[in-house]
């Protein structure tokens, strides 16, 4: 290797690792506190030490723009998080998938809602160490907790996995139909008219050029008993273009103790024609009690047909512990035979091939 190209070599490398990391100059902390939090409960941040500024800041659309990466801490302080829009958790995300520190309102997060929470070790804090992401809740040993939350203080791009979310405004929001009951899936069709089921038996149809929803069809289901049951998922035949073909799982009359996956005829007066029924698979289940019937429904690439079943048992009175129970009478109860049991097509995701009539 000639002189040259060392030099090219170590100006290039130099190039790409500032490029992807950004030290910051100083130590910066972002409030965002809406109407719930009172400013006495803001107070004890506005008086931390060791910090060169602190700006505050009414609104959480801060956390949209590019100033982000001049903050090493960002306090977002509300009593009910599950108001904020998607692009602004996927955006407090990135800052601290960056290395950011990030301080929340005790007891209002929801993991749940926002699992790349429990992605973040908290435990570093105890064994000294600094990496990606800390966050820590607005309590009174909050300062003891800032050169944790600073950590190395550098924006880390190549450490930001997460996608940004699209702007919420980008969307328009359309009613499809102010009188709903229990909806469970839809399926938009090419010419963007929309299929969508009610648990309870009807599906309906939407159409975007009047703006307006008619009924596609009313099916007879059991809702008794199992009062999971009823219409539970739906996909369009990968050639709905030319066959019109609709797929369907639900849950039969309760005389029946099957539910069906059937392919449906949809017409060109916008209903699915009933007495077009292929039936397809039957899973036998349990209708004395509840729950987790299941249902989802969809097409792969290759065509193959999904359906995810659900273990058809109540979790209701084993604790919360796994629903295991051999004592007579209680198969409802007992996952075994459903979920446990490799004979049974119950709580399992079955790949289908479908055969030409």
């Amino acid at each position: 290797m000639n002189k040259f190209s060392l030099l090219l070599f170590v100006v290039t490398i130099g190039y790409f690792v500032s490029s992807c990391s950004n030290e910051r100059a100083q130590k910066r902390l972002l409030i965002i506190a809406d109407g719930s939090i009172e400013s006495s409960e803001i107070e004890p941040l506005l008086q931390l030490n060791g910090l060169d500024e602190i700006s505050q800041s009414a609104s959480t659309n801060i956390l949209l723009t590019d100033s982000l990466e001049m903050y090493s801490i960002i306090a977002v302080l509300q009593k009910d998080y599950s108001n904020l829009l998607p692009d602004v958790q996927t955006a407090l995300q990135r800052f601290s998938e960056s290395g950011g520190g990030i301080i929340l309102y005790e007891n209002a997060v929801n993991t749940y809602q926002w699992p790349w929470l429990n992605q973040i070790n908290q435990q570093k804090q105890s064994s000294g160490t600094i990496g990606s992401g800390t966050y820590a809740f607005l309590t009174a040993e909050i300062e003891s907790q800032i050169d944790f939350l600073i950590g190395e203080n550098t924006w880390k791009n190549e450490l930001v996995k997460s996608k940004q979310a699209p702007s919420f405004s980008r969307f328009n929001v359309v009613t499809l139909d102010n009188n709903i009951y229990e909806p469970i899936e839809l399926e938009v069709l090419p010419d963007l008219r929309v299929l969508f089921m009610e648990r309870r038996g009807l599906i309906k149809l939407y159409d975007p050029k009047t703006n307006s929803t008619s009924i596609a069809a009313e099916f007879n289901v059991c809702i008794e008993g199992n009062y999971e049951d009823g219409l539970l998922g739906m996909a369009l035949d990968p050639n709905f273009t030319e066959t019109h073909w609709v797929y369907i799982y639900y849950s039969p009359p309760c005389e029946n103790t099957n539910q069906l996956l059937s392919r449906f005829t949809f017409t060109e007066e916008g209903t699915i024609d009933l007495n077009s029924e292929v039936m397809v698979m039957e899973v036998g289940v349990q209708r004395e009690t509840c729950c987790h019937s299941g249902g989802e429904v969809m097409f792969d690439k290759q065509g193959y047909l999904w359906l995810s079943t659900g273990d058809n048992t109540s979790s209701k009175e084993s604790d919360g512990y796994t629903p295991i129970d051999e004592r007579p009478g209680r198969s409802p109860f007992d996952a075994q035979k459903s979920s446990g049991n490799t004979h049974d097509l119950r709580g399992k995701i079955l790949r289908i091939k479908i055969n030409a009539d």
